[in-house]
């Protein structure tokens, strides 16, 4: 942890150096541990540190050896190294409590990393809007031909039957005067009798002559009609 400091030595080496030639030597590489460790050197100062340990023990050097490790990533090492601290009751108070929490930091699990922000997705592009194909008609179908109502034939026979409804009607017209009249003659003379009874007969033949005319007509449009609605349907 960057915010842990070493513990300065000033005089911890005095109650348990065995001679005044190491104590003065413990002291020396001290020094040349703090300055290694002030200029980064981390792995140097553990070292003169560690000499510095092997010839004059001190309990509390054992603190800057654990932020030496801790600094050169050996958090292993380092953890074992504050716990003894922590536990040594020959070290100061302060000093233990600084192992303690700086036991306590190393054990937390490290934060985890923010997520980088996902870029947003960006929306799809409108497709530029196309234009629709304009629609071109086809040429016109040719108007069809109107078909005839009647063929030759059947305008004949309307000819003929109109004809004959008129002929039909005007002899019939004609025929019922001749009956009236032969009815109200009152004469007994045969010669007119038999002049009146011919003319009756005469219109009658007439109206029935007339009537088959028409009749015949209608045949012919009849027939007219059959034939050009077969026509009509082959084509």
């Amino acid at each position: 942890m960057a915010a842990i400091s070493l513990v300065v030595l000033t005089s911890q080496y005095a109650h348990t150096a065995p001679g005044k030639a190491n104590r003065e030597k413990a002291s020396a590489v001290f020094n040349e541990a703090e300055a290694a460790f002030s200029d980064g050197a981390y792995d140097l100062a553990l070292k003169k540190f560690e000499a510095a340990q092997a010839l004059s023990f001190s309990p509390v050097v054992d603190f800057n050896i654990a932020v030496c490790l801790e600094r050169l990533g050996r958090a292993l090492e380092a953890a074992q190294q504050y716990q003894r601290v922590a536990d040594d009751v020959q070290v100061p108070a302060n000093v233990r409590e600084r192992a303690r929490l700086a036991l306590m930091a190393l054990r937390q699990p490290p934060p985890e990393p923010s997520s980088p922000a996902r870029p947003s997705t960006p929306l799809p592009k409108a497709a530029p809007p196309q234009e629709e194909p304009a629609l071109t008609l086809g040429p016109l179908p040719p108007p069809a031909t109107p078909q005839p109502w009647l063929g030759p034939v059947g305008w004949a026979g309307a000819s003929v039957a109109g004809a004959g409804v008129v002929a039909a009607s005007l002899f019939w017209l004609l025929g019922s005067a001749a009956v009236d009249e032969y009815n109200d003659e009152g004469t007994t003379d045969v010669q007119r009798l038999t002049t009146l009874a011919d003319r009756v007969e005469n219109y009658d033949l007439a109206y029935k002559l007339s009537l088959g005319l028409a009749i015949t007509g209608g045949a012919a449009i009849l027939v007219d009609r059959l034939w050009l609605h077969s026509r009509r349907r082959v084509d």
